[in-house]
């Protein structure tokens, strides 16, 4: 039996869009959401494209340090700093750090090739280690406009979301080192 008829045709036709809707607005894995949401935060940035391209990042304010979980005994009182200036470079065409006081003087150097050393009060240079070395190139990739560009990349690996209780969810992202960040 043959069916040529124009309205069975139709049918088969809007069956066929219809089945395929439905394949297509399939639920999105968690790993894909998670994408999407880091994909989301890259484009409200500039994109992923300008994320990628930034070779320095400056900042400038106040910062104030204090004693607060550095004592060596918790009965001993905390003594917090007056607020001071603030001006912090990240080179990542280097890539080294720099922190500068108000005059202008590098105070601080992390550089990942040559080394690095750290002023005390004006008066004494003080070497960096290793330790202090790897530690900053952690920070340098973990800096907001880096993380985007490693997370989405193939260095790093997308896990899933989870709940956070707020509007929010988190992104799980098993980071270039290892560690598993809830972003």
């Amino acid at each position: 039996m043959k069916h040529s008829s124009p309205s069975f045709s139709l049918f088969v036709l809007l069956m066929s869009l219809i089945v395929l809707s439905q394949l297509s607005c399939a639920p999105a894995t968690p790993e894909q959401q998670g994408r999407q949401i880091l994909e989301d935060a890259a484009e409200a940035m500039g994109g992923l494209a300008t994320l990628t391209a930034i070779e320095n990042i400056s900042r400038q304010g106040t910062r104030q340090v204090s004693s607060i979980g550095h004592g060596r005994l918790t009965t001993q009182p905390a003594w917090v700093q007056p607020a001071r200036p603030y001006h912090h470079v990240i080179d990542f065409t280097v890539p080294r750090d720099l922190v500068f006081n108000p005059r202008g003087d590098v105070v601080a150097m992390s550089d990942a090739n040559k080394g690095g050393y750290r002023d005390v009060l004006g008066r004494t240079l003080v070497a960096a280690d290793g330790t202090n070395l790897s530690a900053s190139r952690k920070e340098w990739n973990r800096d907001i406009s880096r993380f985007l560009v490693h997370a989405l990349g193939q260095e790093s690996t997308i896990e899933g979301v989870s709940e956070t209780g707020e509007e929010q969810p988190a992104v799980n992202v098993r980071y270039l080192d290892d560690v598993l960040y809830k972003v």
